[in-house]
């Protein structure tokens, strides 16, 4: 047959077909060992020639589990407890002489020799049960009611309310005998996956992997990988299939440890540790249950959210929605925009820079201490300046309630306390409102009640009728029930609700009466010489001291509010009163206006608002409200004298506010009111004072009524170890303290 090959020698037939440069390899012989049958096949080299496998083999003395249990040999332990196989190897009581470790659920024990025992030939259990290694001649051996089918060492496995309780490693010190294939990072680094020869080190002829023209990972190629060597251990790129689950990683992203349960689905993200999500664009998950799923974003520690972009989380439990924010600690929630939140359970805000929270539960949040974005602070607790801590001795406390801001008190303009009258000396302007009355003729006008002692210079009082007596020491009246009578009724204590005679009068309180015998005619003034009762600091409650925001604010805008209270107020026929000197024009109105009436709304369009003005300016937004142009107009009420707007007012019904929109010409003056804890049930009685001087009380009585006052000033604090003065300023809205030289 010539060079003709004889196909027929090697099994092959006339009609079977080749492409040239196939490989084929024997598939079948006959009994006389001739082939009769071929397959292709591929270059393969077996796995002991790869020189640089992507797997290496080590050895050494840790065993690693992550908790998967699929196809594992276990035993059922009883009450939902397993022992799982995790290992071949079956370690000597000896090799345990030199102790273990154990870590479980993250925590890592340490354990002596003396705690690893052999209860049976063969069978050796640590002291916590948490494994079991099995000899050979242990297999199917019932011991305490448990029998084990192979060799090897078993991990415990049980659920604590769906939280999965394990062994991930066992550490036997001095131990090799554990061994593991797994990817050598170097190995994947450093070879030519392009090249298909030995022309240059550092090649893989034959690829268990590799990439695909279109950007995707090629699938593991299982006939290239032993058995024993165990896939997975990193996973970059797209989506696997490795042991019939899903190994999810997106373009460019990567995953480590728990490679099924630990997700890295957004772009160039990385999930490592066990079960976290980097789901984010270029996020970093790690730790254990955390997710990254703001783009650009990082999660770290247990159970943490980083969900705004940019942010950061970490500690345990803690929330960073916010754009560029960091939550730390445990339990926080940093949802401002760039914000930081450090501590505990703190109380979410938004409007906030820095947050330290201080709540004992997250049912139960609360905060230390909050800086809001204009630099303003506020401390849940005291604040201390000076020293490096709270306990050193040359720190000082500033006062909850202490002034921020250093004023002259004689440039108030507002004070919170007046002064009425002088020591010596009680005035009256003859005004009944309000006062007690005895008899239609004497009038409470003090809670002083001098004594007979005080009265021992005699008195002099005045008239309104500009007459004045006086009265010597030896002619005050004492009457029998101890009412003293020296120009004006003075009544203690001891003779309120006692006859001053018989068939005479009756004082319901004590203290000092003055006479109005007519309106004309009445006691101005009582002055007792060498006498210091009078003259009492009172409360002006309508401001508020300095350091409160205290004073007078105006405010501009579209409402005009009123309470309602129409004494002193310019009116109309007595139903409409005078609320405001604005005057409103017909283009004001332009827009519609709103006003309220006894809780009810009337709202009126810009037509029906106009149709009720005069030509010469006079407006009546229903019966309501009325607009008066100018002074001295006159109409079918008759003249009204003072311009402005007018509120109507019956029977107990008022209307109590005026709203138009895109008009800003109400103005109004807001006086917040002094809070009660800074107002003592006695006000002190001041014995003298200067123009401009700051006091404080000095002494209080057995029943905490004051009874003395000194000088101070509030801005200058005393170091009480050195005795340094210090005083307190701001400048350019910052709190200094500055050394006071005596």
């Amino acid at each position: 047959m010539g060079n003709h090959f004889n196909w027929k020698a090697i099994g092959l037939h006339d009609d079977t077909t080749a492409e040239v440069g196939q490989t084929i390899r024997v598939k079948a012989v006959d009994e006389n060992n001739l082939p009769i049958e071929w397959e292709t096949a591929s270059a393969q080299v077996d796995w002991d020639e790869v020189t640089n496998k992507p797997f290496i083999k080590i050895s050494g003395d840790t065993l690693t589990w992550d908790g998967n249990t699929e196809g594992l040999v276990n035993v059922d332990a009883g009450d939902g407890g397993y022992f799982y196989k995790v290992s071949d190897s079956v370690p000597k009581i000896d090799d345990f002489a030199n102790g273990y470790t154990i870590v479980i659920d993250g925590s890592s024990v340490n354990m002596s020799a003396d705690n690893i025992g052999i209860i049976a030939d063969g069978v050796i259990i640590c002291a916590t049960y948490s494994f079991v290694v099995i000899a050979e001649e242990a297999v199917n051996v019932v011991v305490d009611g448990l029998a084990f089918p192979e060799a090897g060492i078993y991990f415990a496995y049980y659920l604590d309310d769906n939280e999965i309780i394990a062994p991930s490693s066992l550490t036997i010190n001095g131990y090799a005998g554990f061994s593991l294939e797994k990817i050598a990072p170097s190995h994947l680094y450093q070879v030519d996956w392009n090249q298909n020869d030995e022309t240059q080190p550092d090649v893989i002829l034959n690829k268990p992997f590799g990439s695909l023209s279109d950007g995707t990972v090629k699938q593991l190629d299982e006939k290239f990988i032993p058995e024993s060597v165990k896939i997975g251990r990193n996973v970059t790129g797209t989506q696997y299939i490795i042991d019939d689950e899903t190994v999810i990683a997106d373009r460019g992203a990567e995953i480590f440890n728990a490679y099924t349960l630990n997700k890295a689905v957004g772009d160039y993200s990385h999930a490592e540790g066990y079960y976290t999500t980097a789901s984010g664009s270029n996020s970093h998950a790690e730790g254990s249950r955390t997710t990254a799923s703001g783009d650009v974003s990082h999660a770290e520690g247990a159970f943490n959210t980083a969900s705004g972009g940019y942010s950061h989380a970490e500690g345990n439990g803690t929330i960073a929605s916010g754009s560029i924010s960091h939550a730390e600690g445990n339990g926080t929630i940093a949802s401002g925009a760039s914000q930081h939140v450090q501590g505990r359970n703190n109380i979410e805000s938004t409007k906030h820079a820095h947050i330290v929270g201080n709540g004992a539960t997250v049912d139960a949040r609360s905060n230390a201490h909050t800086l809001d974005w204009d630099g303003n602070a506020w401390f849940q607790g005291d604040v201390y300046v000076g020293g490096t801590g709270q306990d050193d001795t040359a720190a000082v406390k500033l006062s909850k309630e202490g002034h921020t801001h250093a004023y002259t008190w004689s440039k108030v303009a507002n004070k919170p306390f007046i002064i009425k009258g002088t020591p010596d000396t009680l005035t009256w302007d003859g005004n009944t409102e309000g006062l007690v009355c005895v008899s239609d003729m004497a009038y409470k006008v003090s809670d002083v009640v001098p004594t007979i002692a005080d009265l021992s210079n005699g008195s002099t009082y005045t008239s309104s009728l500009g007459n004045t007596t006086t009265v010597a020491a030896d002619s005050v009246n004492t009457l029998p029930n101890g009412v003293i009578y020296a120009g004006a009724f003075i009544v203690p204590e001891n003779a309120v609700g006692v006859e001053v005679e018989t068939g005479g009068i009756v004082f319901p309180k004590s203290g000092v009466y003055f006479v109005k015998d007519t309106e004309e005619e009445y006691i101005t003034s009582l002055t007792i010489p060498g006498y210091t009762g009078f003259g009492t600091e009172v409360i002006d409650t309508k401001v508020l001291p300095e350091h409160l925001q205290f004073g007078e604010t105006t405010v501009q805008g579209d409402t005009l509010t009123w309470d309602g209270n129409a004494e002193g107020l310019a009116n109309i026929d007595g139903k409409h009163f005078k609320v405001s000197d604005a005057v409103l024009t017909k283009a004001d109105l332009a827009n519609g206006c709103s006003f309220i009436m006894s809780g009810q709304t009337v709202s009126l369009t810009g037509e029906e608002a106009q149709s009720g003005w005069a030509d010469d300016g006079f407006g009546i937004l229903t019966e309501g409200v009325l607009i008066v142009p100018y002074d001295n107009y006159t109409d079918e009420y008759g003249t009204i004298e003072e311009m402005g707007v007018y509120f109507l007012k019956i029977d107990g019904n008022y209307v109590s506010s005026l709203t138009i929109p895109g008009y800003s010409g109400f103005t109004k003056t807001e006086i917040k009111p002094i809070e009660e804890k800074f107002i003592p049930d006695t006000v002190p009685t001041i014995q003298s004072a200067t123009v401009g001087q700051t006091i404080r009380v000095s002494a209080v009585d057995e029943n905490g009524v004051p009874t003395a006052w000194e000088a101070f000033d509030p801005f200058v604090l005393t170091d009480e170890s050195t005795g340094t003065k210090y005083k307190l300023t701001v400048v350019d809205s910052k709190l200094t303290m500055t050394e006071v030289t005596v």
